[in-house]
């Protein structure tokens, strides 16, 4: 990495000095991203760039001199013809979050552009494992979201499908267990707006069976279905409470009536877990999703059940529940 840049560059030497690097070099080019002064005893120009303090040098003259601007940068970071270099982005994001850094106003531009690239998604599952870095994480999860929202139909149905099954994969194998769902809890909860988004765009008319694979789910573990609740949550508060300004009135309408028409379901699966389940947390977020159905639901599931009668019997009288 240095032979090449001092092939393009000729330094004249390199001084490292509390996180700053001085670089004097024989040619200059202005960017917006370096500082031009003047050595007052050599009176020659020479660039001061502002180095973040994790980051490290040989990154840094790829990052700053192999990619000048920030333009080179994201036609690096798209060139799919090479491997990925997420320790690229993650220098970028790095310089985004840091509050006092000079390069953050161009480091957050360039971001909001790569998250706005119609074929960034296309990078989205490398960023999301390859990076250790959870605010590199959280852009790649903006860049998914992005993608469905503003240019889902124009991927390919085949790259689609892939983009669904690998979401749910995620979210499967992030509540698998009591222990997942604590290490990935502020993930997890990302993940599942994601899948909405997908569910806003092809549930029913293109994924059909996605109620009853849910409710299937939730039968084969207790942490699984706490989660599963969680998206049953978010799917009914966006279509009846948060939709009029995200969808057609028509896409509304026939996800309301899918919602209604597998309700039956959703309630059975509902009523077990307040038989059965012994797990706290599960039978709250339960309850509270039952709490976001009683807007829309049909008053038979209320009044013609054992629902109100479980709900005054086992649960009313212990406070954790109240």
């Amino acid at each position: 990495m240095f032979s090449f840049f001092f092939s393009r560059f000729l330094f004249s030497f390199i001084l490292i000095e509390n996180s700053i690097s001085y670089s004097k070099i024989d040619a200059v080019k202005e960017s917006p991203q370096l500082e031009i002064q003047q050595d007052k005893t050599t009176l020659k120009p020479f660039v001061k760039i502002h180095l973040h303090p994790k980051i490290n040098l040989d990154l840094f003259v790829f990052v700053f001199f192999n990619c000048q601007t920030m333009e080179a940068a994201a036609a690096h970071l798209l060139n799919f013809s090479q491997p990925f270099d997420c320790s690229l982005l993650e220098q970028i994001v790095m310089i985004a979050m840091d509050g006092n850094h000079p390069q953050r106003a161009a480091a957050n531009e360039f971001l909001v552009r790569m998250k706005e690239h119609p074929d960034m998604w296309r990078r989205a599952d490398a960023i999301l494992e390859m990076s250790k870095d959870p605010a590199t994480k959280f852009f790649g999860l903006q860049v998914l979201t992005e993608a469905i929202n503003t240019h889902w139909k124009v991927i390919p149905l085949e790259q689609r499908e892939g983009i669904r099954n690998y979401i749910v994969m995620k979210v499967v194998s992030m509540s698998a267990n009591e222990e997942s769902m604590k290490q990935n809890h502020s993930f997890l909860g990302r993940w599942n707006m994601v899948l909405i988004q997908i569910l806003k765009q092809d549930w029913p008319h293109n994924w059909p069976n996605f109620i009853s694979d849910l409710v299937a789910s939730s039968k084969t573990s207790e942490s699984l279905c706490e989660n599963n609740m969680k998206i049953l949550q978010l799917l009914s508060e966006d279509i009846f409470d948060f939709s009029k300004d995200t969808m057609t009135a028509q896409k509304i309408k026939n996800m309301k009536e899918s919602l209604m028409s597998d309700f039956a379901q959703i309630f059975q699966l509902c009523e077990f877990i307040l038989e059965y389940s012994q797990k706290p947390s599960l039978i709250v977020c339960t309850l509270n999703t039952l709490q976001r159905f009683l807007t829309w639901i049909p008053f038979g599931y209320i009044f013609e059940t054992n629902l109100i009668g479980g709900l005054i019997g086992k649960f009313l009288p212990k406070q954790y529940y109240r």
